[in-house]
């Protein structure tokens, strides 16, 4: 089963964005990071897999993401 979330509440970015800075003040992180543990809530997964890391190779949206993931993760089991 998957679960998507609508990005509608991420504001897109165009291009590389190579500053966490930047994503953390266009992103709103706490509402973003409340949809992602109410899915996996919701759904209750026995695995979850994020398709991206923190690490400084990759842009920084998708280090954010993989952020949240892991934080939701972590909140999800409360």
């Amino acid at each position: 089963m998957t679960a998507r979330i609508s990005t509608s509440r991420a504001p897109t970015t165009s291009g590389r964005t190579p500053s966490d800075s930047v994503v953390d003040a266009e992103w709103p992180h706490d509402v973003l990071l409340s949809d992602v543990v109410s899915v996996i809530r919701a759904f209750r997964p026995q695995v979850v897999i994020s398709l991206f890391s923190d690490s400084l190779d990759v842009d920084a949206t998708h280090r954010v993401a993989g952020r949240l993931a892991r934080e939701a993760y972590a909140l999800a089991g409360d």
